[in-house]
């Protein structure tokens, strides 16, 4: 299926929606936006669980599947930011980077260790200082921006050799791209119900009423 496909299956969905003829119709870029948006939403939902099944991504079999063309696997460039901690690496995320997975620290006796995702907060207490000498026994991450920062135990700091992440990708947008819709079929169907909702929502929300009647106000 096609991007141009699930616009017109989009549509007819629509259509049949309308039945009062209170509906307005919508312009190819609207359309695209509110694709783009269920799109992201969808993808959302998956990988984090918030879902009918409350299951998270690293445990739903179905989900994975559902989302598997946009994983992808990337060994990271490192950035020009400098480290705050000795102890630690930066390194710059892909840039369709949308979700990290999993992360990979491979040291130069090609030893890896998987890196555990974490907050700023607790990334704190890993980082390497005079009056702190923290073991970290298997490398931490956090994420800031476009950047991917690693905290490995300090006497292996220079033994890193690169850092490689699993992730999930952006998808290409329904804006300028006619292309093939990267995942099943089923998810286009998924899509589409997902943008239904989201373009009647914007219809009938008495939210966008108020906001429409105060247009002319705003100077």
């Amino acid at each position: 299926m096609t991007h141009d496909n699930v616009k017109i299956k989009f549509l007819i969905e629509y259509d049949k929606a309308n039945v009062t003829s209170s509906y307005p119709s919508l312009t190819d870029y609207e359309i695209a936006t509110i694709l783009d948006k269920a799109y992201l939403a969808l993808i959302a939902r998956k990988f984090t669980g918030n879902n009918t099944r409350r299951i998270p991504f690293e445990y739903d079999i179905k989900s994975i599947e559902d989302l598997r063309p946009l994983i992808k696997t990337a060994t990271l460039a490192s950035s020009n930011t400098q480290p705050i901690s000795p102890n630690e690496k930066v390194y710059k995320l892909q840039p369709d980077h949308l979700y990290f997975i999993e992360g990979h620290v491979k040291y130069t006796n090609e030893y890896k260790q998987v890196a555990e995702i974490v907050s700023h907060k607790i990334a704190e207490k890993f980082r390497s200082t005079d009056s702190n000498l923290p073991w970290v026994k298997r490398p931490v991450v956090f994420l800031e921006g476009d950047e991917a920062h690693i905290l490995v135990d300090e006497y292996k700091r220079d033994d890193v050799e690169s850092f490689t992440t699993t992730y999930i990708g952006e998808p290409a947008s329904f804006i300028g791209f006619s292309g093939n819709f990267e995942l099943s079929d089923t998810m286009a169907e998924e899509l589409i119900s997902l943008a239904i909702t989201f373009a009647l929502e914007n219809v009938e929300s008495s939210r966008l009423q108020t906001k429409i009647s105060t247009l002319p106000l705003e100077g």
